[in-house]
């Protein structure tokens, strides 16, 4: 049986060492799937979901209602990551990794250079769906979170998580295919 998050909270102020330690088990992956989805930078999230957590760790006492410790410690990263964008005087707009790309031994340059074609195109689609899919598609697919995992998190039910993730594959799913009717054969050789 899980332990409550309320349980926990109240441990760690009681001086319980490994309590808090389960709590960021429990969110790691969801905090660093809502920073980079805020950011759009693989390394800078972690360095931002660390320093969420020693925040949290730092003024949990401060924190009223314990049973509302994802929602208290989503905020402390929302800050933390808009407090970023204003020091870069960015926006959240663009995505540069190699989550999509796998490399293969044998593959000749122009198969290198279709996968990252290919994955480009991936990461325009994620970044051009609307805020309310991108969030949860990040969660689902780059953190592997389940539908009761990301509701949890977001405090919503898991219904909603199912629809918004529906609607979101529909709309990768429709750039992907406008993606590739313009690259014809080739993406579709590189897609199997």
């Amino acid at each position: 049986m899980e332990i409550l998050d309320e349980t926990l909270v109240e441990l760690t102020l009681q001086g319980g060492k490994d309590a808090f330690s389960q709590l960021v088990r429990r969110y790691q992956g969801a905090i660093y799937a809502y920073l980079y989805h805020l950011v759009g930078d693989y390394t800078q999230a972690e360095d931002l979901a660390q320093e969420t957590f020693i925040e949290a760790y730092t003024h949990l006492s401060q924190l009223k209602e314990k049973k509302r410790f994802a929602a208290w410690v989503r905020g402390i990263a929302n800050n933390l990551a808009m407090n970023w964008i204003r020091r870069q005087g960015r926006e959240p707009l663009h995505v540069t990794s190699d989550l999509y790309v796998q490399s293969v031994a044998d593959e000749t340059r122009s198969d290198i250079a279709a996968r990252r074609e290919l994955q480009d195109a991936i990461e325009e689609a994620i970044w051009r769906l609307p805020e309310k899919y991108r969030l949860i598609v990040i969660m689902r697919y780059l953190q592997d979170m389940s539908y009761r995992q990301i509701a949890s998190f977001l405090g919503v039910p898991a219904s909603t998580v199912r629809g918004v993730l529906y609607r979101g594959n529909r709309l990768l799913r429709n750039y992907l295919h406008r993606f590739r009717d313009e690259r014809g054969e080739q993406w579709h050789h590189v897609s199997k």
